[in-house]
């Protein structure tokens, strides 16, 4: 019998378990794959031994502040983001060639818009009851603040780095929280100061890990999550595990992949399957190429964003955030394809994807609240009968980024460790 078993060894199911390890809870961590790290994934780019994240990629120094602290418990080391070379930004009728700043100023329709989004954004953080109509689409929402349909193609490519989801299924209530953890700032949220972990953001995951050492079962896929007379029954295979509490540290969508007895919650499970509009694939690349490659952004190609990281002078590594269609898994052919199409000039030499909508054990990329559906992500944030939920998915703050899942995880096991507290 364990006090708490915490299923998933993603960055939540890691952070919570440290919390219990803290506390001397007797604790078991089981995870589905062979790895920690959940969609914090890193590993060589293709035709090389360099290391590169097929998920998370991005920290923010001065904002990621449970990151941070594990970036400097574990001593690793930050790379500014170069990927930024003159940046070309691609609408069907436009193609601009400059930096978001530069952007900015020579459009000033784009900049107004801005001003707007940020302006209205204030508002609803200010006061979420108001009659701003939180749930509905980016899409739509741009279409009804600018005029043209260009600024309006702008807007999304700028939008999909963060989002990683088609904008007319994103909810503006996404976009107006993203600038609330930004500091309020459409400008901070769009064109933040980011930095890479240099061994590669899954080293966060590990060192995490080794601190739980034999706590953590790998290959442990859960089907069934059992509750009588208080206590938890979770099956894995042919194995039954128990627990006076259970961490479901799990992406939203693979719950369905789960029974619960008593059955989740309706509401819960229509949730669970709607919420996320994450739809990234992201591939890799090893080119050649004569001349340094810009940064690509754009709005109706499925390779919406496009960057560089060099390593030599001829030879560069170059990804592709690719929408995925949710139906067909991208192949390593489809990649090159449109890493060709997007870079004419370069010579694909290796390339492979990680299609995050078609992991078995995430089926959708980093959450982006989807319209009708983003709010009701706090449902899972209540305790009932002693099962807790974690998870960037579901996180309060920083929903779809390593640090909300973080603190999603952390707040979780704080919650247990409370509990068990008070029984005593």
């Amino acid at each position: 019998m364990y006090d708490v078993i915490i299923i998933g060894a993603g960055l939540a199911g890691l952070a919570a378990a440290k919390v219990c390890k803290t506390a001397n809870l007797n604790f078991l961590v089981l995870e589905a794959s062979h790895r920690v790290g959940g969609r914090v994934w890193t590993k060589s780019a293709p035709g090389t031994n360099f290391p590169v994240d097929w998920g998370a990629e991005w920290i923010i120094p001065s904002m990621h502040h449970e990151v941070m602290g594990l970036v400097q418990s574990a001593n690793l080391r930050l790379l500014e983001d170069a990927s930024a070379t003159p940046a070309k930004w691609r609408t069907l009728q436009t193609l601009f060639e400059g930096s978001y700043e530069h952007l900015k100023f020579a459009n000033p329709a784009f900049a107004k818009a801005l001003q707007k989004i940020e302006a209205d954004a204030q508002q609803w953080l200010e006061n979420p009851n108001m009659t701003l109509n939180p749930e509905a689409a980016v899409k739509t929402y741009f279409q009804s603040i600018v005029e043209s349909t260009d600024t309006v193609e702008l807007l999304e490519a700028a939008l999909f780095p963060l989002t990683g989801a088609d904008p007319a299924t994103l909810s503006r209530q996404m976009l107006w929280s993203e600038i609330g953890f930004h500091n309020n700032s459409i400008d901070a949220t769009l064109n933040a100061p980011t930095c890479r972990i240099a061994e590669g953001c899954d080293a966060l995951a590990k060192a995490l890990a080794q601190e739980l050492g034999h706590h953590i079962v790998y290959n442990k896929a859960v089907s069934h999550i059992g509750f009588q007379e208080n206590i938890y029954a979770i099956k894995s295979g042919g194995t039954e595990f128990h627990a006076k509490h259970c961490v479901v540290a799990l992406p939203l969508r693979t719950l369905q992949d789960l029974s619960f007895d008593p059955p989740l919650a309706q509401s819960l499970q229509q949730t669970a399957a709607n919420a996320n509009a994450g739809r990234v694939a992201k591939a890799w690349a090893l080119v050649e190429s004569e001349h340094p490659l810009a940064e690509t952004l754009t709005s109706y190609f499925l390779l919406r964003y496009g960057y560089c990281r060099p390593l030599d002078e001829k030879h560069a590594l170059v990804c592709g955030q690719i929408l995925s269609d949710g139906e067909t898994p991208l192949t390593n052919v489809d990649a090159s394809q449109m890493i060709k199409a997007n870079w004419p000039e370069i010579n694909v030499i290796d390339v492979a994807v990680v299609d995050w909508p078609h992991e078995p054990f995430a089926k959708a990329s980093w959450h982006s609240g989807r319209a009708g559906w983003a709010a009701r992500t706090a449902d899972f944030r209540h305790t009932q009968d002693n099962i807790h939920f974690a998870g960037g998915d579901i996180a309060e703050t920083w929903a779809g980024w390593m640090e909300g899942a973080l603190l999603s995880g952390k707040n979780v096991g704080q919650k247990v460790v409370t509990a068990f507290s008070q029984q005593k």
